[in-house]
């Protein structure tokens, strides 16, 4: 992939259209005398000489799929929603845009290198500083190891639920995770050992509740389910003869006897939250068709993708709880180094063959040893990009992408 060719979608207003007119960029739309275009990284870098360039997308894949079966007048709708909302705190979701691409780097790195490579030690350190978990050092010790115990039992639960899903009928697949459920019992058991060494000894032989939550499609839902729904403070959006909601899991089977047709749209609950915050009507109702419509392949991406990035979270955590002075002894006892290696491994293995964080960029087709390349350059263009923005523009910011581009080019960050 040719990474020069990438484009971001920017919003222009009048004043910024005149510094725009001799620059290259492809002409989108028009709105409120303004407009959308698309443009190369030369071209946000020369309206950034003017003012802060007005993000809108952050790349094209991400634009084409926000417009994508709307009119005319609901992609406008679209851009003045992301004018007005997501552009003027566009640096809030940069990290979390980063993060996703180093997650493409470490998922390539996994599969031409293997874990326990220094090749793999820097995207992991990368992903854990844009992970922010450094706000961790706040918190004691133990209260971050039952938080990490929690997320444990969370996954867990996870993948007993995708073991018992009959949708999950492949022998190979089946196989992966039913190994992972058997391996991640041992890992849960190490990491209660270090809880209970940090001063929690009731954490030793019992693992906290845990049931994932859902964005499902309830139906028939009449106007009384809909108001009960409402007392609970639950967000729901009406769709066609019912509601699109977050159910714990636990709650589907009853919610089907009780004559109710369930369907999975969101394999994550947080998914669901970030489509009714950011999203238009017109989009939202388009996202839950196609959900609807998945084939059975489509639901297990989901699904197993959900899996694969909890199972990165907790790799993060427990290599940012290793890394503290007050638990590196409990840590050591319990065997972390050896199991966190392993548990590495073992994303490599479910990565392969679900490849859920290229998927999630559209570089799913890539071949691996292709893909580690493209994905390190298109960070380090993304990179540099933000990061001359940030150095005028985002102060609270820039130092972490400082940071950031410092441990990408020498593997460390220098810290007071």
């Amino acid at each position: 992939m040719d990474t020069s060719a990438r484009a971001r979608a920017l919003y222009a207003n009048p004043k910024t259209s005149r510094n725009l007119a001799a620059l290259p960029y492809e002409e989108l739309g028009r709105v409120d005398n303004g407009v959308w275009v698309l443009c190369p990284d030369q071209t946000v870098l020369a309206l950034a000489n003017f003012d802060t360039p007005v993000f809108l997308y952050f790349d094209r894949r991400s634009y084409d799929d926000a417009v994508a079966d709307l009119s005319p007048p609901q992609v406008q709708e679209v851009i003045r929603r992301r004018r007005d909302r997501f552009s003027p705190d566009a640096k809030a979701y940069l990290m979390s845009w980063l993060f996703d691409l180093e997650c493409v780097t470490l998922e390539a790195a996994l599969q031409t290198r293997g874990p326990g490579t220094a090749q793999i030690e820097k995207p992991l350190a990368l992903l854990q500083f844009m992970a922010g978990l450094q706000r961790y050092k706040t918190v004691p010790a133990k209260a971050m190891a039952v938080t990490i115990l929690e997320g444990e039992s969370l996954l867990l639960a996870a993948i007993r639920s995708a073991l018992e899903n009959p949708i999950l009928d492949d022998t190979a697949e089946k196989s992966i995770l039913a190994a992972h459920f058997n391996r991640r019992s041992v890992w849960a058991a190490s990491l209660r050992q270090v809880v209970a060494t940090l001063g929690l000894p009731e954490f030793a032989d019992a693992m906290p509740f845990a049931d994932p939550a859902r964005g499902v499609f309830v139906h028939p839902a009449d106007q009384k389910f809909e108001q009960d729904l409402s007392k609970t403070g639950e967000p729901a959006v009406r769709w066609r003869e019912g509601l699109v909601y977050v159910q714990a899991q636990r709650r589907l089977g009853s919610l089907r006897e009780q004559g109710f047709s369930v369907d999975v749209l969101y394999a994550n609950a947080g998914d669901y939250y970030d489509s009714v915050e950011s999203l238009t009507q017109p989009q939202l109702h388009r996202d839950f068709d196609l959900r609807l419509k998945r084939s059975a392949a489509g639901v297990r991406r989901d699904q197993l993708g959900h899996i694969d990035r909890l199972h990165l979270h907790q790799i993060l955590m427990k290599l940012e709880l290793r890394a503290r002075a007050d638990a590196t002894q409990a840590c050591a006892s319990a065997g972390m180094d050896a199991l966190l290696q392993e548990e590495v491994g073992a994303l490599g293995t479910a990565l392969a063959r679900n490849r859920s964080f290229s998927q999630s960029q559209g570089l799913g087709q890539v071949e691996p040893r292709v893909l580690i390349g493209t994905a390190q350059d298109i960070v380090k263009a993304d990179i540099a990009l933000f990061g001359a923005i940030a150095s005028r523009y985002w102060s609270s910011i820039a130092p972490n992408l400082t940071d950031i581009e410092k441990l990408n080019n020498e593997g460390r960050i220098s810290r007071p």
